[in-house]
């Protein structure tokens, strides 16, 4: 260990200049870079406590708050007053195309807004509010759920409003595949692990736990559930 600790300290590492990026020998300085190294540097500055340390909150985008709904509904331990308090939250972050975004200030995002569409209307929104109307409105402006990503089928699948046959199986037994194989478990990132291995579990057990029929999302299929084409398209 103290040969290995002796390595590395013995590296040479390059001496990074503050608030400048020289680039490559003889290459002209790159302003817009250095400029936003300078503004980088200015907020984490700003930023910074007294006492020297940062501390930020950790934000995700509303699929977090929307998904805690349906999580509640699943394990039969919904809690309506929470449930409209998540509800408000939101529809605070609703955007101005109707829609809700990944990330801060984005565009309106499919699946993030169908996943906010369903959660509202469970925590009893009313179906002919302002909200409610644009949301639906900009779900069906990019092709309602059926066009939604993979992730949030599975959410409808387990609350009665997709077809399991709808989603993709993945068997729990990979995890048994050696690390020679081309498709093992450990070529995921560890953070991709974490989810992979339970879902194999969900699309082999299919559990459904069917929302009030009120509670419906029938809206978000353009053409209607009974016109609606569920095959799962052919790989590459």
């Amino acid at each position: 260990m103290n040969e290995l600790i002796e390595r590395v300290t013995d590296i040479s590492v390059p001496q990074v200049r503050t608030g400048t990026f020289e680039g490559a020998p003889g290459a002209a300085p790159n302003q817009s870079l250095n400029d936003a190294i300078k503004r980088t540097q200015d907020l984490l500055h700003k930023a910074q406590h007294v006492e020297g340390w940062w501390w930020g909150e950790l934000e995700s985008n509303p699929t977090m708050e929307a998904e805690y709904i349906f999580l509640r509904h699943i394990l039969d331990s919904t809690d309506d007053e929470r449930n409209a308090k998540i509800a408000n939250h939101i529809e605070r972050r609703q955007g101005p195309d109707g829609g809700w975004s990944l990330y801060h200030g984005g565009p309106g995002d499919l699946s993030t807004s169908v996943e906010c569409y369903t959660a509202l209307k469970m925590a009893g929104r009313d179906m002919n509010s302002q909200a409610m109307t644009r949301a639906k409105e900009f779900i069906l402006s990019r092709g309602g759920l059926p066009a939604a990503r993979v992730f949030t089928k599975i959410w409808m699948a387990m609350l009665g409003q997709w077809p399991w046959s709808g989603t993709p199986y993945l068997p729990p037994e990979i995890i048994f595949l050696p690390t020679w194989v081309p498709f093992n478990i450990y070529s995921f990132a560890s953070w991709t692990r974490a989810t992979v291995v339970p879902m194999t579990v969900i699309l082999s057990e299919n559990p459904t736990h069917p929302i009030r029929r009120e509670h419906a999302v029938d809206e978000l299929f353009p053409g209607g559930r009974a016109n609606t084409d569920y095959s799962l398209p052919a790989p590459s």
